[in-house]
């Protein structure tokens, strides 16, 4: 068919979708192996990244690869110019000014000469403006375009302030009565979709820049019960002396084994609570290095992988706990292949001597690093119907019941309803009852889904078994140095055993529905709950698995809802709140349960979350990356020049830098444009500081200073300037006397001379030996 035609070289560079690199010649043969071969976009696009492109635009009738584009760009820009979904000018202007921000060059001549419009010059004053008026959340329309009161009238059911609106005779109002109760309820529901879609996420991998070997210096230490040879050795082969110490060796052995300075501890292994007691030997051993987690197949880094070992997705938990709770202390958490080979193992040296990422899976493909991103519109889908026996566990408590009325509305025509009391939970005649006025049969059962017999017991008993819903589980506050094996374990069992026992128990049924109930505390950690983020991540964990292997699964990943858990306490919905963590109204949460499962979603997180306050105070103490494509996040983590900026100043210098970092910390505790509006000598309570924002301040404090100052900081030193003074003191500066002249020092023709080195370098230099690995790798 294509014999005919002439082939010769590209006059435009085109990266080849059949190769995944630029095409140099185009010839018969090349087309008939496109038509026949794999496509190669993803490697196309890796291979752009790899070369510096940061923006790509899809040109075509609707957005079909810029979503697959900007997973290989996690850091640029990928812009559809056209989307089905929205008016065509209107999402090219869209675009247009998106690329206009991203620094694109665009001909804007061009298009008003299009379009027609005109340009105003800006004031040449610099904006100066703080503005306090409430943003309305809808546009005012303009003139003559107002239909507020028509979707007012739909949506409240007003069929007189309806016929009014469209000015209808009465002989065609009557038409109106069949379709307005559909019109708005229709309206209704396309509201609360709007909202509950802006509450749903999705953990996704973004490939890095091939890192640039590295030379590890000083002392490692390894702790494993594992194989860790292939490990000890990429360690050994980066440059690091390295000594392996059992994980499970005690404080002495590892005290025993830091003969020197540490420079690094790395452990190995896919049980959690080895990795808790290797943090809590390492802490009281005084080390104070960073410890790294290394897992094999924790994590599914494409729809090419799947996770093959569940336990081990509990250690990620475990360290997105230990990242919040020892921001100083711990490294990150790195998921390698079943075998670490050469290249691979010089990337996994490489990604311990980085910085800067603390969540990442080493492959044979390169590296990649975890983030979170706003899920995709989901739009119409069709509801998933349900039929026979739906089970679901923790069926009696809060979440449970709502649940149950669910699945009876989609079709259920018996529920059985686990948990541990049985008949005898509070609320359970009367939850059966109320189902039994819906229409299906309803029955409680005593069952502890810990109890693997005990569940396959349950299983047994019921034929015609078409869903589970797994909402159990058990919650438990205790830091990671203070936890316990008994009460770690016991908060683990409580959310994975009985979703383990439930998969092994209905293996051979033909389930339309397998939905378990997670928590964000396994998607980025929640301080003092190691053991139910280690849970929550193991459940995501194997919900994927399941749909790796063909089996049905969904994982939601809960923020706090406003009635029951965390958020139904005393002021804890207050407190969440504002750190940008609201409470989610019941019955939106279950049409995002509805929606997930309707969308076949394999895992997702649902969560009312304001990302810019969220993520200033969560990455307080050291950077959260993993929300790097929701929020650019401020970097607050301690400056460790601090001291010796100041110490190269005056008194009155260092009084006044101080000062700023006071002032500037307070602004941005209490969402104020700038230092400029704290005064020095303004109380803080008289700024409207109350113990919750004390507590802010003191933590941002504290991370740009180093220091380690309590809570009540801003009590005991009731102003700015009272404080920035109590800092000066603190950091042993006060009466220091000034900078002394420099000497002058005459030079050797052996000397290295570095001159005007004013860069932040992501890995640190904190000594010449930390200096020299970066001049010898190349940096």
């Amino acid at each position: 068919a294509i014999a005919h035609l002439d082939f010769a070289a590209p006059r435009i560079p085109v990266v080849s979708n059949l190769t995944g690199e630029p095409v140099e010649q185009f010839t018969a043969g090349y087309w008939v192996r496109h038509v026949r071969e794999a496509v190669r976009f993803a490697d196309g696009m890796r291979w752009l990244a790899a070369h510096g492109v940061t923006r790509c635009v899809e040109v075509g009738p609707t957005a079909v690869l810029s979503g697959s584009a900007q997973d290989a760009l996690a850091d640029g820009l990928c812009v559809a110019t056209q989307r089905k979904d929205r008016d065509e000018t209107e999402a090219l202007l869209d675009a247009l000014g998106r690329l206009h921000t991203a620094g694109v060059n665009v001909d804007w001549p061009a298009m008003f000469a299009e379009w027609g419009g005109t340009t105003v010059d800006l004031p040449t004053y610099p904006f100066q403006r703080d503005r306090y008026w409430l943003t309305p959340s809808e546009p005012a329309p303009a003139a003559g375009d107002d239909d507020s009161g028509f979707w007012s009238a739909v949506e409240s059911a007003d069929r007189d302030g309806l016929v009014a609106e469209l000015g209808l005779a009465a002989d065609d109002a009557a038409a109106l009565d069949g379709l307005l109760p559909s019109l708005s309820a229709w309206r209704r529901r396309r509201r609360s979709q709007t909202v509950v879609e802006g509450w749903r996420y999705r953990v996704g991998w973004a490939p890095m820049a091939e890192p640039a070997p590295a030379v590890l210096s000083g002392r490692w230490l390894v702790l494993s019960d594992t194989r860790a040879d292939d490990v000890v050795s990429a360690l050994s082969s980066a440059g690091a002396e390295v000594a392996c110490v059992p994980s499970s060796a005690g404080a002495d052995v590892v005290r025993a084994a830091a003969v020197e300075d540490v420079r690094g501890v790395v452990w190995v292994g896919r049980e959690p609570w080895p990795l808790v007691a290797a943090v809590q030997e390492v802490t009281a051993a005084g080390v104070t290095a960073p410890v790294w987690a290394v897992t094999r197949g924790a994590v599914a880094v494409g729809r090419s992988e799947s996770v093959t070992d569940v336990a081990a997705s509990t250690v990620w938990g475990v360290g997105r706990v230990a990242a919040l709770e020892l921001p100083q202390s711990w490294g990150g958490l790195v998921d390698v292949p079943a075998v670490l080979g050469e290249r691979d193992g010089r990337r996994f040296a490489a990604v311990l001597a980085g910085g800067g990422e603390d969540q990442m899976a080493v492959r044979p493909s390169g590296v990649f690093v975890r983030r979170l991103r706003a899920s995709a519109p989901v739009g119409s889908v069709a509801p998933v119907s349900m039929s026979g026996t739906v089970l679901i566990t923790g069926g009696t408590g809060a979440l449970g019941s709502r649940v149950a009325r669910w699945v009876v509305g989609r079709g259920a025509s018996r529920v059985v309803l686990v948990s541990r009391r049985g008949e005898q939970a509070p609320g359970a005649g009367d939850l059966v009852a109320e189902l039994t006025v819906m229409g299906a049969e309803a029955s409680v059962v005593a069952c502890d889904v810990a109890d693997r017999n005990a569940v396959r017991d349950v299983v047994a008993g019921i034929e015609d078994l078409a869903g589970v819903v797994h909402a159990a589980g058990v919650s438990g506050m205790e830091s990671l140095l203070d936890v316990t094996e008994d009460s770690f374990g016991a908060v683990v069992s409580g959310k994975v055993s009985g979703a383990l026992h439930l998969d092994e128990a209905t293996a051979d049924h033909d389930l339309d529905v397998f939905l378990v109930f997670s928590s964000i505390a396994g998607v980025w950690g929640s301080g003092g709950q190691a053991a139910y983020a280690a849970g929550n991540a193991a459940l995501d964990a194997l919900v994927e698995s399941r749909r790796a292997a063909g089996k049905p699964g969904t994982a939601v990943a809960w923020g706090p809802w406003a009635d029951g858990g965390m958020a139904g306490e005393a002021g804890a919905a207050d407190y969440l709140a504002r750190r940008g963590l609201a409470a989610m109204d019941p019955e939106l949460a279950m049409q995002a349960l509805a929606l997930a499962v309707d969308a076949g979603d394999v895992t997702t997180t649902v969560a009312d979350v304001d990302w810019s306050r969220f993520v200033p105070t969560f990455a307080a103490q050291r950077p959260a990356p993993l929300f790097g494509e929701l929020v650019v996040a401020e970097e607050t983590v301690a400056d460790r020049g601090l001291t010796a900026r100041l110490a190269g100043l005056s008194e009155a210098e260092r009084r006044r830098e101080l000062l700023t970092l006071v002032r500037a910390q307070t602004a941005k505790a209490l969402g104020y444009a700038g230092a400029g509006q704290v005064e020095a000598g303004t109380a803080f309570r008289d700024l409207g500081i109350d113990s919750v924002t004390a507590v802010e301040v003191k933590t941002r404090i504290n991370a740009a200073t180093g220091l380690h100052l309590g809570s009540s900081l801003v009590f005991d030193y009731p102003t700015p300037q009272i404080l920035a003074d109590h800092l000066l003191d603190t950091l042993g500066l006060a009466g220091a006397g000034d900078a002394p002249a420099a000497v002058a020092q005459p030079l050797t023709g052996d000397d290295i001379v570095i001159v005007g080195m004013a860069c932040r370098y992501p890995g640190g230099v904190e000594s010449p030996e930390d200096l020299w690995r970066l001049v010898a790798g190349g940096a």
